[in-house]
């Protein structure tokens, strides 16, 4: 996991004009969750692979790939079997962001190597270090969508995801 300072970031905001919100310190894994570590706390909760899923070991690349077809209510279980939570949406722009409000985890344009957005196929979490955050924190712009811990805006039963 990787340290997110906190303090002011520039977050949010309307027609792309963010705003300064202060942010307290958190913890946030450096990358997305892999199949292998998922399967983990499947196996101990007793609880059947995701739909789509192989069947077997999870070895090689199978298992560096990242966790789909998880619910919101079982990414929250995942992340209390582990210890950990999921992020709220501020504590993810501020993971992604960092302070100067940047609209890319790695910087102002777009890149033409950055993350894995324009493809259908999933890659090993953490595959593409050019997607790096201010913190170090990979693949939050790219490979597969992740659940925060954030309702949607008047929406009961949504999530907002990323």
């Amino acid at each position: 996991m990787v340290v997110v300072a906190g303090g002011t970031a520039l977050l949010g905001g309307e027609a792309g004009r963010p705003e300064p919100r202060h942010v307290a310190t958190f913890l946030m894994d450096r990358t997305e969750t892999t199949r292998r570590a998922y399967l983990g706390y499947l196996e101990a909760a007793g609880r059947h692979r995701p739909i789509g899923w192989p069947e077997g070991p999870l070895d090689g690349e199978e298992g560096t790939l990242p966790a789909t077809e998880v619910s919101w209510d079982d990414a929250r279980r995942y992340a209390e079997w582990a210890g950990k939570r999921l992020p709220t949406t501020e504590e993810w722009e501020k993971a992604g962001r960092g302070i100067d409000g940047r609209p890319y985890p790695w910087g102002r344009l777009r890149s033409a190597d950055g993350p894995n957005v324009e493809t259908a196929r999933l890659e090993p979490v953490g595959s593409r270090p050019v997607d790096a955050s201010p913190y170090g924190i990979l693949d939050l712009c790219g490979n597969v969508m992740e659940w925060s811990a954030t309702a949607w805006p008047g929406e009961a039963g949504f999530r907002v995801i990323y």
